[in-house]
C-alpha cells in the first residue's frame, strides 16, 4: 500500500512539477529548474515516506 501511495504521489509531483517547469523555463537557465524540480520532489517525497 506504501508503494503505491509513493509511486502515485511522485507521479502527481512529476507531473505538475513538469507544467509549472515549463512556464519557469522561459524565465530561468534550465539548470535552475531542474534542480529546483528536483529538490521540491525530494521534500514532498520525503514528507510522505
Amino acid at each position: 500500500m506504501t508503494a503505491i501511495l509513493l509511486a502515485l504521489t511522485a507521479s502527481i509531483g512529476y507531473g505538475t512539477a513538469d507544467f509549472f517547469a515549463g512556464l519557469a523555463s522561459r524565465r530561468l537557465p534550465p539548470v535552475l529548474v531542474v534542480l529546483y524540480v528536483q529538490m521540491v520532489q525530494m521534500v514532498l517525497v520525503l514528507a510522505i515516506a
